[in-house]
């Protein structure tokens, strides 16, 4: 949902009314512990804070994503690394 009135009268046409789509509920942060069904040991944190939009979750693709990788891909990506860029 867009919250700046002059981007709602540029991209008008991609408003839906919640006649169609029903706005999600707001929940309350939430942390746990993820292993991908014993795949993964020990267990991730994951800390998931949607107050912000989707943006603070983990989506299903990337939790299907994350089982194929473990089963499929584990040895592959041992000695993977990740970096973050500013």
């Amino acid at each position: 949902m867009m919250t700046d009135r002059a981007s709602d009268s540029e991209n008008e046409e991609f408003i839906i009314s919640e006649d169609f789509v029903q706005s999600r509920t707001q929940q309350a942060p939430l942390t746990g512990s993820i292993d991908f069904d014993g795949l993964l040991q020990p267990a991730l944190q994951l800390h998931q804070d949607l107050a912000k939009g989707n943006g603070g979750q983990a989506w299903p693709a990337g939790m299907v994503l994350g089982k194929y990788l473990l089963l499929k891909k584990r040895d592959e990506m041992k000695n993977a690394s990740m970096s973050v860029r500013p």
